[in-house]
This record gives structure tokens, sequence and C-alpha cells, in this order.
């Protein structure tokens, strides 16, 4: 996960679900809050050492940890268009969301999504995909795709451009 530690994003709904999950492949949460309040000190009292929160990372660090994720998580109960999100896609990580329409409309076919708010349904997906490789490395690759037919700065150019022409 890569974003603000906050409420809506979601982060305790991850940390639910991996807790109960039977792996050695390590949850990396990226950021942390500006206010550092107690849902942050919540989420860091976690038991689980399999979790590790590296607070704000950017640059050169943050896309070496985008390329290198097995799978992106976006647990989001409320969400824009998440850069984090896109960034994970570009780098063709296998991504999974909660099922907002925000994040539905992002990911399109190209990644897996679980009921929003329910550590048990993301723990379900989590767990199929760990089973799975191949299925993993074929989501990346969907998400990439995606990012570039949709996502490209030539495509919105080009999306503006029309609608600009429709307008006069």
């Amino acid at each position: 996960f890569v974003g603000l530690l906050k409420l809506d994003k979601g982060v305790h709904i991850l940390i639910k679900a991996y807790e109960k999950l039977n792996t050695d492949i390590p949850l990396i949460i990226v950021g942390d809050s500006p206010d550092r309040g107690t849902y942050v000190e919540h989420l860091k009292s976690t038991p689980d050492t399999r979790i590790h929160f590296l607070g704000y990372v950017y640059g050169k660090p943050a896309q070496q940890l985008f390329a290198n994720a097995m799978i992106y998580i976006q647990p989001s109960l409320m969400e824009g268009n998440s850069p984090a999100l896109m960034s994970a896609m570009a780098c063709q990580r296998c991504v999974v969301v909660s099922d907002i329409d925000q994040n539905l409309e992002t990911v399109g076919e190209s990644g897996l999504s679980f009921r929003s708010n329910d550590p048990d349904s993301l723990r379900n997906v989590l767990g199929q995909l760990l089973n799975s490789p191949e299925k993993i490395r074929l989501l990346g690759a969907k998400a990439r795709e995606r990012i570039e037919t949709i996502y490209t700065w030539d495509v919105v150019v080009d999306q503006l451009e029309q609608l600009y022409q429709s307008l006069s």
C-alpha cells in the first residue's frame, strides 16, 4: 500500500486481512499521516512482524518499491483516481482494489476486487493470488496494457481535444 494513513484509505482492513494470511511475504506500507493521531498508532500497534511501515518514500526509492511489489493493494473506502494505483499498474504490478466505483473504473478488467470494508473478502482474494504466480503475472501485464491504452498523456490529450472540438 502507498498513501496517507487515514481512515478512508482502509489500511486497517488490509492489516486485518493480512494478519490472517499464511505467508512469509511481507506487507509493506508506504506513507504516514501529518497529524499522527490514534489511527496511525492503532495501525502500527499490530503485533505482526511481517508488516513493515516505511513512512514517506519518494522518487527513485518509491519507483523501486512499485517495480518490485508482487501485488499492490488499494483498500480504500473512499478514493479519487489514485496516482499510487496507476503507478503500480504502470509498473506491471498485479492490483487488488476495494470494489468502490473509482477503483473499479481505474482497473477495469485488469485487476481483482474485494468487497469494500471486508477483511475476509480481501484475505480470500489475496490467498488465491498467492497460490497462483501465473495469475499475478497475467494481471500485471493487463494492468500495464490498461495504463498504456487509457491513461497515457497522448490518450488524455486526444480526449480533451475531442471534447473542445465538440463544444465549438
